[in-house]
């Protein structure tokens, strides 16, 4: 069930939460990222295809850790 409960920042509750919540993270380092790099769209668009690879593998290995479960 995706449900975003209050308290999933904290720990997630399931995987889509954990992705939602670290691609949320990551955008805001890639808006970072462009206003430093004189307003240039190549390393925030790698920032975030990189970003988004981590988090789905991340995601994985917390699924297979037990640490997030996948109902």
């Amino acid at each position: 069930m995706n449900v975003v409960h209050w308290y999933d920042w904290i720990t997630p509750t399931n995987p889509f939460v954990a992705v939602l919540l670290s691609m949320l993270l990551i955008l805001g380092v890639a808006i970072i990222a462009w206003f430093e790099d004189t307003k240039n769209f190549k390393t925030p668009i790698l920032i975030l295809i990189t970003g988004f690879i981590f988090s789905i593998v991340g995601v994985f290995f917390f699924i297979q850790s037990g640490f997030i479960s996948r109902s």
